[in-house]
């Protein structure tokens, strides 16, 4: 069912919208309005939300004294949308909708454009997000939303199976917000000088330090054909206005100084959460107690023109990352001269992250991934960080352990497995042997003497590699036997020039694995890489009475991600 916003009528576009709305969820479930097209104003502040960013005081027994319950905030909005409601334009294109929202300003005096309300209570009471219920099939569509510091909100709700498509935002501060979301999808949105774009979580709740829900997470959700360009030179008093905003009303990091209770796990729950400002990444899934959020697919992406990430999260856990196009990421200053960009304030370089620190780069496009996910088709121009995408494995045919691919941790290897589903690529010979040309799929080996390091040699150069960005397995093996080895995860960054350059990043990705043997991960270095490409393992003889025949080889290179 529809009902049409220009059927109702009021002193202005922002009363004749709210009274359609309030019809409309009069009519039964899932009710449209349509906004045709046309330009429309929403500036009437309707009322004030509450902020559920909060906790009680009270504290798990034997963890902590109980305090005073914290002061509550709210925030204005401007257009109440009921639980069975959703506003659907003509286009993104010719339905345009403006706020009062002027860029930069970061207090409790911005309002939010479109604030989701929940479900009645049995009195018929509304919850506008104090509760924290659930709605589904809301969202907004067809579309542009100008100059509104939270164009869309739910705060305290759950967002499930939700639709939020063909949308264009605009200086707004925060796109879409919402504290927890599933199962919804996410197309054909664009992000144009705004902040941030889709953010979801990062809300203090409650002082247990503990693993909890209600800090926020997203599951199960397809974000597909969105484009974030924030073309905004960072500015202070704007940009980290809106980050800091979003610190102290929502992600609270001092209240783990001044509020937390002991860890309850033994270690703490809610320090290792990390809040890294909002401004200037597309999507931020902040888990404030660390609720993994799982099952998210991220594709068809384009992010440039900005200081910081594509996707971020503090836990991120079974999810792909496939086509995307990353441009001019890691600086704070990027101009469009028209006949292109010009570049400045690299990040980690000339400019500083307040959340990183002094000489800190970005430490990937994608921080907050775990290993279990997987990137695909990544392309990077211009970018500066320390990596493109996290340093996480790709399934490679090995049966897993523990049921997860790309985690070699927590047992032996068998020995069949590794023989016969890895295939070697390169095979690391001794150093003081020439290395020009060298390649053998067989193993090479040395042999040391007990207390004696071992080091052999790896050039990549050798391998005839494009650019870009590769995972792999590093073996070393122990009397040429399978079931006494060491294997290293790992991921390097290979950017040839015209003069080679080879290799110039090595990141050790998890734990090293020893099967049975005299071998144990403490023996394993690996170096970082030299001028012309290659790099060197040592392996550290354990003082084993008898002489080992040392070993080492790649196994399953894969190249994830392109730079250019």
């Amino acid at each position: 069912m529809r009902v049409n916003v220009k059927d109702y009528t009021g002193r202005d576009d922002t009363e004749r919208f709210q009274a359609a709305a309030d019809h409309a969820s009069t009519l039964g479930d899932y009710v449209e309005v349509y906004v045709p097209a046309g330009r429309y104003y929403l500036t009437r502040i309707a009322g004030y939300v509450e902020i559920p960013a909060h906790d009680d005081g009270t504290v798990m027994e034997g963890y902590g004294t109980p305090l005073e319950p914290e002061p509550i905030s709210k925030m204005p909005y401007i257009i109440d949308v009921p639980y069975n409601v959703k506003f659907v334009g003509e286009s993104r294109w010719s339905t345009v909708i403006y706020g009062p929202y002027v860029y930069g300003n970061a207090d409790l005096q911005q309002p939010i454009g479109f604030m989701q309300s929940g479900r009645p209570d049995v009195n018929g009471v509304i919850d506008r997000g104090v509760r924290g219920s659930t709605v589904y099939n809301v969202g907004l569509s067809n579309m542009e939303l100008r100059n509104f510091f939270f164009a869309y909100a739910a705060l305290n709700l759950t967002v499930a199976i939700s639709d939020f498509h063909q949308l264009r935002f605009r200086d707004c501060a925060i796109g879409i917000y919402s504290r927890v979301q599933e199962q919804n999808s996410y197309r054909r949105i664009e992000f144009i000088k705004c902040g941030a774009g889709i953010v979801v979580g990062g809300q203090w709740s409650n002082r247990n330090d503990n693993y909890l829900e209600q800090g926020g997470f997203g599951d199960k959700c397809s974000y597909d054909q969105i484009r974030f360009t924030y073309e905004r030179n960072y500015q202070v008093g704007k940009d980290d206005a809106i980050d800091t905003f979003f610190d102290d009303y929502f992600f609270k990091t001092i209240n783990n100084t001044t509020r937390l209770s002991r860890p309850i796990l033994g270690y703490s729950i809610a320090k290792t959460a990390k809040y890294y400002g909002i401004t200037g990444i597309m999507i931020a899934i902040y888990s404030r107690y660390m609720r993994n959020s799982n099952n998210n697919s991220f594709s068809n992406l384009f992010h440039g023109f900005t200081h910081r990430y594509c996707v971020t999260g503090n836990m991120i856990r079974c999810s792909e990352v496939t086509n995307v196009n990353l441009e001019s990421v890691g600086w704070a200053e990027v101009q469009n001269t028209g006949l292109g960009y010009t570049r400045g304030g690299a990040v980690g370089s000339d400019f500083t992250d307040p959340y990183l620190g002094t000489g800190v780069r970005l430490p990937s496009i994608f921080p907050g991934f775990q290993p279990d996910c997987t990137f695909r088709n990544i392309q990077a121009q211009k970018c500066y960080a320390a990596n493109p995408i996290p340093p996480v494995v790709q399934w490679i045919g090995l049966d897993a352990i523990n049921g997860m691919a790309s985690d070699f941790s927590g047992g032996n290897l068998p020995a069949n497995k590794i023989d016969n589903d890895l295939q070697p690529v390169l095979t690391g010979i001794q150093s003081t042997v020439p290395l020009l040309g060298y390649r053998s799929p067989s193993w090479n080996t040395v042999t040391a003497v007990p207390g004696q390091d071992v080091t052999m040699t790896f050039r990549l150069q050798d391998l005839q590699l494009q650019r870009g960005t590769f995972h792999g397995v590093l073996m070393v093996s122990a009397n040429g036997s399978a079931d006494q080895a060491l294997l290293q995860q790992f991921s390097l960054i290979y950017i040839p020039a015209t003069t080679f350059r080879g290799l110039v990043k090595i990141n050790l990705v998890g734990p090293v694995v020893a099967s049975n043997g005299d071998l144990v991960p403490t023996n394993l270095r690996i170096t970082d890489p030299a001028a012309d490409g290659s790099f060197t393992v040592t392996v550290t003889n354990p003082n084993k009475p008898n002489s080992l025949r040392m070993s080492s080889r790649i196994l399953g290179l894969t190249r994830t991600s392109t730079w250019q």
